[in-house]
């Protein structure tokens, strides 16, 4: 796991988000406008939101969102307090490549 034991119990704490397609894609316009502006505050807790999220419901969206991409974007990220957002975004990254592998044809 890529997050620190901290982080992982705080994911594990908070509740699960129900999200539909439209949200999903304002939140992925938000990160990408977050990273734009190094703003890893934001970029930290919209990650948050989406590996909260049950993303199994929206799997034709998440592959329509560019999510993806995104996150792995993220987890390359370079800045002085960028660790946490790249953390964050590995731990996405393998959460879809998951559901890419169970899912994806």
């Amino acid at each position: 796991m890529c997050l620190s034991s901290t982080e992982a119990l705080k994911l594990k704490r908070a509740q699960t988000t129900t999200i539909d397609t439209p949200r999903l894609f304002a939140l992925v316009d938000q990160l990408e406008t977050a990273l734009g502006r190094s703003n890893w505050h934001l970029s930290e807790t919209l990650l948050c939101v989406l590996l909260r999220a049950n993303l199994v419901s929206l799997f034709e969206g998440v592959c329509s969102s560019g999510l993806g991409f995104l996150a792995l974007k993220a987890a390359t990220a370079r800045g002085s307090h960028a660790e946490k957002t790249n953390r964050l975004a590995r731990q996405l990254v393998a959460e879809l490549s998951g559901l890419a592998v169970e899912f994806g044809d």
